[in-house]
């Protein structure tokens, strides 16, 4: 079960069945709340049939009080989740209580992956593939597949936030410049280099005594 998030910036951002999916396939929309100081204050997970349908809200993430909420049942991260591996390792162990799967998720490059806990799992259960920039200001949007059948409400929304939570933490991405917008702020860059050189250089010149 495949989807592509219709925005740039996955804090902000529909996230649809991908091209032949089947026509039941549900969609989420994640929408991002951030303080003046541009960190993220509470990131909420909705499910429906987009566009224009009634929206159910299935998780929410509060940062500041740092509690991921399921199903109307709020948990501080702790409890929820640990990170695996050295200090600045990207590895983390997810599982909601002791009757759910544990699930690892680790960076790959691009995104991050997860698969059930343990050294004989070796099975993808999902996986994240961020925004991809390209040359002349072009992109790939990012894409959210879950590999394993039969998955409920609560584990996906779960692995949802577990995939994209660093990358909601992050400052909100701004849109992808195109080549001539990126272009034309070089060019910017460029001139008011010249007219600082040339101001600077009659400054100085001025004030040489003969």
């Amino acid at each position: 079960m495949s989807f592509t998030f219709t925005n740039y910036d996955v804090q902000n951002s529909n996230v649809v069945p991908s091209a032949g999916s089947p026509s039941e396939t549900v969609g989420f929309r994640i929408v991002t709340e951030r303080s003046w100081t541009d960190s993220p204050k509470q990131t909420t997970l909705y499910r429906g049939n987009l566009p224009g349908s009634k929206l159910k809200v299935i998780g929410r993430i509060a940062w500041k009080e740092k509690t991921v909420e399921l199903n109307g049942v709020s948990k501080p991260f702790k409890e929820v989740r640990a990170r695996s591996g050295g200090t600045f390792s990207l590895t983390t162990e997810w599982q909601w209580d002791t009757n759910s799967k544990k699930y690892e998720v680790k960076f790959k490059k691009g995104g991050y992956v997860a698969k059930e806990a343990g050294e004989d799992n070796t099975e993808l259960v999902a996986t994240y593939t961020a925004l991809k920039l390209k040359s002349f200001g072009k992109y790939v949007l990012p894409t959210l597949t879950f590999h394993a059948p039969g998955l409920s409400e609560d584990e996906m929304a779960g692995l949802i936030f577990a995939l994209l939570f660093i990358d909601i933490k992050l400052p909100a991405r701004k849109r992808p410049l195109t080549f001539k917008e990126a272009a034309g702020e070089v060019a910017v860059d460029v001139a008011a280099k010249i007219v600082g050189n040339v101001v600077g250089n009659a400054a100085g010149n001025c004030c040489v005594v003969q």
